[in-house]
């Protein structure tokens, strides 16, 4: 994708060029690699919340699957297992085909979120989704489901290590994986980034991750 992502601009690009002049928790960079880097969020509910960010200005992972041929499963796998010996870890994007729209979240360039070690599992938050959308999700092994969506219409997708479950072609409101993670800890209050912005989570996270990064390098 070629086009300028005006989104892209304003949120990532400190992050994506190395030279992020902000001072706030969750522009600090964790990990850079050739096609990607991984950050804390905005807005984290938890500690130890990322966002895995492309450097090609792409609207969803799909899309950079097709283009860049790089599975964006093995791209989380490869941060997770860097990050938490633990294999409990869950993921999920949501797969904005349009600019500006609400499944991009107010962010118009592809990320997915990995929330290392959270208080619930997989099928705990299937559930949860499932009981909040009242749409019909497909199952999918993690590594085969980025290649049964297009990425030229709206898609929710989520999973762990083994397992995926997506649903595409509409919309179920903006930060809905947010609100899904707000209702199983109990704080359905807090799930918009906007208002919350979570940074005694964030700076659990920088503690915690930080210094592994730096060992690391």
């Amino acid at each position: 994708m070629s086009q300028t992502l005006d989104g892209t601009v304003r949120r990532f690009s400190g992050l994506l060029g190395g030279n992020c002049e902000s001072h706030e928790p969750w522009d600090v960079l964790l990990e850079q690699a050739p096609g990607f880097v991984v950050a804390p969020t905005k807005g984290a509910i938890l500690p130890y919340w990322l966002l895995v960010i492309p450097r090609m200005p792409h609207l969803n992972f799909a899309t950079s699957f097709q283009e860049e041929d790089k599975n964006p499963v093995e791209i989380v796998r490869e941060v997770a297992g860097k990050f938490t010996p633990s294999k409990q870890w869950i993921w999920f994007e949501h797969g904005a085909a349009i600019l500006g729209n609400d499944v991009g979240c107010g962010v118009d360039h592809a990320h997915i979120h990995l929330l290392l070690s959270p208080p619930f599992s997989l099928e705990e938050f299937r559930s949860e989704v499932v009981r909040a959308s009242s749409s019909e999700w497909t199952h999918s092994g993690s590594g085969q489901v980025y290649e049964q969506v297009s990425g030229r219409e709206n898609y929710y997708m989520f999973g762990g290590l083994e397992d995926a479950y997506f649903t595409s072609g509409h919309s179920l409101g903006s930060q809905f994986f947010r609100k899904t993670v707000a209702s199983l800890v109990g704080k359905p209050q807090e799930w918009d980034y906007k208002r919350f912005d979570g940074k005694h989570n964030v700076l659990k996270t920088l503690d915690y991750l930080a210094p592994m990064n730096m060992k690391a390098a």
